[in-house]
Protein backbone atom coordinates (compact mmCIF):
# COMPACT_ATOMS: atom_id res chain seq x y z
CA UNK A 1 0.00 0.00 0.00
CA UNK A 2 2.29 2.50 1.22
CA UNK A 3 5.14 1.33 -2.47
CA UNK A 4 5.93 4.52 -4.57
CA UNK A 5 6.07 2.61 -7.44
CA UNK A 6 3.32 1.39 -7.39
CA UNK A 7 1.62 4.62 -7.06
CA UNK A 8 3.15 6.06 -9.90
CA UNK A 9 1.12 3.25 -11.58
CA UNK A 10 -1.95 3.85 -10.30
CA UNK A 11 -1.71 7.74 -11.30
CA UNK A 12 -0.92 6.18 -14.88
CA UNK A 13 -3.74 4.14 -15.28
CA UNK A 14 -6.10 7.12 -14.01
CA UNK A 15 -4.22 9.43 -16.53
CA UNK A 16 -4.96 6.57 -19.11
CA UNK A 17 -8.94 6.54 -17.79
CA UNK A 18 -9.06 10.63 -18.38
CA UNK A 19 -7.38 10.29 -21.80
CA UNK A 20 -10.51 7.88 -22.85
CA UNK A 21 -13.07 10.61 -21.54
CA UNK A 22 -11.62 13.71 -23.80
CA UNK A 23 -11.70 11.31 -26.75
CA UNK A 24 -14.96 10.18 -26.40
CA UNK A 25 -15.90 13.55 -25.85
CA UNK A 26 -15.66 14.27 -29.53
CA UNK A 27 -19.14 12.43 -30.24
CA UNK A 28 -20.43 15.33 -28.74
CA UNK A 29 -21.33 18.73 -30.00
CA UNK A 30 -18.62 21.17 -28.57
CA UNK A 31 -19.58 24.55 -27.28
CA UNK A 32 -17.13 26.67 -26.51
CA UNK A 33 -17.86 30.70 -24.50
CA UNK A 34 -15.48 32.89 -23.11
CA UNK A 35 -16.50 36.69 -21.17
CA UNK A 36 -13.97 39.56 -22.63
CA UNK A 37 -14.48 42.72 -20.41
CA UNK A 38 -12.78 45.76 -22.10
CA UNK A 39 -12.19 48.58 -19.62
CA UNK A 40 -11.68 51.95 -22.04
CA UNK A 41 -10.95 55.70 -20.78
CA UNK A 42 -10.54 58.88 -22.84
CA UNK A 43 -7.83 60.91 -22.07
CA UNK A 44 -8.66 64.65 -20.81
CA UNK A 45 -6.04 66.14 -23.19
CA UNK A 46 -7.96 64.37 -26.14
CA UNK A 47 -8.37 67.41 -28.64
CA UNK A 48 -11.05 66.48 -31.05
CA UNK A 49 -14.31 64.99 -30.48
CA UNK A 50 -15.54 62.34 -27.81
CA UNK A 51 -15.45 62.67 -24.44
CA UNK A 52 -12.78 63.72 -22.33
CA UNK A 53 -11.83 62.01 -19.29
CA UNK A 54 -14.95 59.43 -20.04
CA UNK A 55 -14.93 55.81 -18.89
CA UNK A 56 -16.24 53.18 -20.95
CA UNK A 57 -17.05 49.53 -19.70
CA UNK A 58 -17.49 46.81 -22.56
CA UNK A 59 -18.33 43.06 -21.87
CA UNK A 60 -18.33 40.50 -24.84
CA UNK A 61 -19.45 37.34 -24.76
CA UNK A 62 -18.42 35.18 -27.90
CA UNK A 63 -19.19 31.49 -28.22
CA UNK A 64 -19.01 28.85 -31.03
CA UNK A 65 -20.23 25.76 -31.59
CA UNK A 66 -19.20 23.11 -33.74
CA UNK A 67 -19.92 19.61 -34.01
CA UNK A 68 -18.30 16.73 -36.55
CA UNK A 69 -19.66 13.80 -37.67
CA UNK A 70 -17.57 10.83 -37.11
CA UNK A 71 -18.34 9.58 -41.03
CA UNK A 72 -15.02 7.46 -41.69
CA UNK A 73 -14.23 6.64 -37.91
CA UNK A 74 -11.48 8.49 -37.00
CA UNK A 75 -13.30 9.78 -33.45
CA UNK A 76 -14.60 6.07 -33.08
CA UNK A 77 -10.91 4.82 -33.57
CA UNK A 78 -9.85 7.10 -31.34
CA UNK A 79 -11.95 6.30 -28.35
CA UNK A 80 -10.54 2.46 -29.26
CA UNK A 81 -7.28 3.29 -28.83
CA UNK A 82 -7.36 5.20 -25.79
CA UNK A 83 -9.36 2.71 -23.92
CA UNK A 84 -6.79 -0.13 -25.12
CA UNK A 85 -4.15 2.21 -23.79
CA UNK A 86 -5.73 2.66 -20.26
CA UNK A 87 -6.66 -1.19 -20.07
CA UNK A 88 -2.96 -1.78 -21.04
CA UNK A 89 -2.08 0.68 -18.06
CA UNK A 90 -4.52 -1.54 -15.93
CA UNK A 91 -2.21 -4.30 -16.82
CA UNK A 92 0.63 -2.02 -15.92
CA UNK A 93 -0.49 -1.56 -12.38
CA UNK A 94 -1.16 -5.52 -11.99
CA UNK A 95 2.53 -6.16 -13.56
CA UNK A 96 4.16 -3.55 -11.05
CA UNK A 97 2.24 -5.44 -8.26
CA UNK A 98 3.01 -8.90 -9.21
CA UNK A 99 6.85 -7.45 -9.45
CA UNK A 100 6.70 -6.43 -5.95
CA UNK A 101 5.09 -9.47 -4.56
CA UNK A 102 7.48 -11.57 -6.06
CA UNK A 103 10.25 -9.26 -4.79
CA UNK A 104 9.09 -9.19 -1.37
CA UNK A 105 8.20 -12.79 -1.72
CA UNK A 106 11.92 -13.78 -2.25
CA UNK A 107 13.22 -11.36 0.00
CA UNK A 108 11.58 -12.74 2.89
CA UNK A 109 12.54 -15.58 2.62
CA UNK A 110 15.92 -15.14 2.39
CA UNK A 111 15.50 -13.34 4.96
CA UNK A 112 14.12 -16.77 7.00
CA UNK A 113 16.78 -18.76 5.38
CA UNK A 114 19.85 -16.22 7.12
CA UNK A 115 17.63 -16.89 10.17
CA UNK A 116 17.94 -20.33 9.99
CA UNK A 117 21.61 -19.89 8.86
CA UNK A 118 22.23 -17.95 12.09
CA UNK A 119 20.66 -20.84 14.35
CA UNK A 120 22.96 -23.11 12.93
CA UNK A 121 26.03 -20.87 13.19
CA UNK A 122 25.22 -20.58 17.15
CA UNK A 123 24.70 -24.32 17.64
CA UNK A 124 27.97 -25.31 16.00
CA UNK A 125 29.74 -22.22 17.65
CA UNK A 126 28.36 -23.84 21.28
CA UNK A 127 29.52 -27.31 19.73
CA UNK A 128 32.50 -26.45 18.89
CA UNK A 129 33.22 -24.34 21.99
CA UNK A 130 32.28 -27.42 24.37
CA UNK A 131 34.76 -29.36 22.00
CA UNK A 132 37.36 -27.40 22.45
CA UNK A 133 37.35 -27.28 26.24
CA UNK A 134 37.64 -31.01 25.70
CA UNK A 135 40.34 -30.80 23.77
CA UNK A 136 41.84 -28.72 25.99
CA UNK A 137 41.31 -31.17 28.82
CA UNK A 138 42.74 -34.19 26.85
CA UNK A 139 46.25 -32.01 25.96
CA UNK A 140 45.95 -30.93 29.64
CA UNK A 141 46.32 -34.62 30.53
CA UNK A 142 48.71 -35.60 27.87
CA UNK A 143 46.77 -37.62 25.63
CA UNK A 144 46.75 -35.16 22.40
CA UNK A 145 49.22 -32.65 21.12
CA UNK A 146 49.16 -29.28 20.55
CA UNK A 147 48.53 -29.35 17.03
CA UNK A 148 44.42 -30.80 17.91
CA UNK A 149 44.22 -27.99 19.79
CA UNK A 150 45.18 -25.38 17.32
CA UNK A 151 43.51 -27.23 15.01
CA UNK A 152 39.76 -26.89 17.62
CA UNK A 153 40.43 -23.25 18.05
CA UNK A 154 40.47 -22.63 14.04
CA UNK A 155 37.28 -24.38 13.59
CA UNK A 156 36.27 -22.33 16.75
CA UNK A 157 37.21 -19.05 15.09
CA UNK A 158 35.99 -19.29 11.65
CA UNK A 159 32.92 -20.31 12.09
CA UNK A 160 32.36 -17.02 14.45
CA UNK A 161 34.05 -15.45 11.89
CA UNK A 162 30.98 -16.38 9.48
CA UNK A 163 28.35 -14.82 12.34
CA UNK A 164 28.42 -11.38 11.47
CA UNK A 165 28.63 -11.49 7.59
CA UNK A 166 25.17 -13.50 8.37
CA UNK A 167 23.69 -10.80 10.50
CA UNK A 168 25.24 -7.95 7.93
CA UNK A 169 23.42 -10.25 5.06
CA UNK A 170 20.07 -10.86 6.68
CA UNK A 171 20.48 -7.01 7.53
CA UNK A 172 20.49 -5.96 3.90
CA UNK A 173 17.14 -8.09 2.58
CA UNK A 174 15.77 -6.57 5.72
CA UNK A 175 16.46 -2.66 4.00
CA UNK A 176 15.56 -4.18 1.07
CA UNK A 177 11.52 -5.14 2.36
CA UNK A 178 11.55 -1.57 3.92
CA UNK A 179 12.16 -0.01 0.80
CA UNK A 180 9.70 -2.46 -1.14
CA UNK A 181 6.50 -1.72 1.46
CA UNK A 182 7.50 2.00 1.79
CA UNK A 183 8.96 2.20 4.92
CA UNK A 184 11.83 3.83 6.92
CA UNK A 185 14.87 1.38 6.76
CA UNK A 186 16.37 2.00 10.05
CA UNK A 187 12.74 1.50 11.61
CA UNK A 188 11.74 -1.30 10.23
CA UNK A 189 11.85 -4.87 11.92
CA UNK A 190 11.44 -8.10 11.36
CA UNK A 191 11.05 -10.73 13.74
CA UNK A 192 14.21 -13.67 13.45
CA UNK A 193 12.23 -16.63 13.11
CA UNK A 194 14.22 -19.91 11.31
CA UNK A 195 12.21 -20.67 7.40
CA UNK A 196 9.91 -23.82 7.82
CA UNK A 197 11.48 -26.20 5.86
CA UNK A 198 7.75 -27.65 3.76
CA UNK A 199 8.82 -27.44 0.17
CA UNK A 200 6.89 -26.32 -2.70
CA UNK A 201 6.35 -27.87 -5.12
CA UNK A 202 5.21 -26.47 -8.78
CA UNK A 203 3.59 -28.95 -10.50
CA UNK A 204 5.47 -29.55 -14.27
CA UNK A 205 1.84 -29.85 -15.84
CA UNK A 206 0.50 -26.42 -15.89
CA UNK A 207 -0.94 -25.40 -19.12
CA UNK A 208 0.36 -23.12 -21.53
CA UNK A 209 -2.05 -20.65 -21.44
CA UNK A 210 -1.50 -19.59 -17.99
CA UNK A 211 1.16 -17.15 -19.57
CA UNK A 212 -1.99 -15.25 -21.09
CA UNK A 213 -2.91 -14.30 -17.61
CA UNK A 214 0.56 -12.60 -17.18
CA UNK A 215 -0.43 -9.12 -16.71
CA UNK A 216 2.94 -8.10 -18.92
CA UNK A 217 1.27 -9.88 -21.54
CA UNK A 218 -1.53 -8.78 -21.70
CA UNK A 219 -0.83 -5.65 -21.54
CA UNK A 220 1.39 -5.88 -24.41
CA UNK A 221 -1.70 -6.96 -26.41
CA UNK A 222 -3.59 -4.49 -25.67
CA UNK A 223 -0.70 -2.26 -26.96
CA UNK A 224 -1.30 -4.12 -30.41
CA UNK A 225 -4.88 -3.17 -30.49
CA UNK A 226 -4.39 0.33 -29.71
CA UNK A 227 -1.44 0.79 -32.57
CA UNK A 228 -4.17 -1.23 -34.76
CA UNK A 229 -6.96 1.82 -34.26
CA UNK A 230 -4.26 4.02 -34.27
Amino acid sequence: AANQDLKAAAARFEQARAVVDVARSGLFPRLGISIQPLWQHDSINRPVGGHPGQTYDTYTVPFDLSYELDLWGRIRRTIESATALAEASADDVESVKLAIQAEVAADYFAVRTLDADKALLLSSIEVYRKSLELVRSRRAGGMISDLDVAQAETVLRTTETQLPDTVLQRTKFEHALAVLTGNNASLFRVAERPLDQTVFVIPTNLPSELLERRPDIAAAQRRVAAANAQ
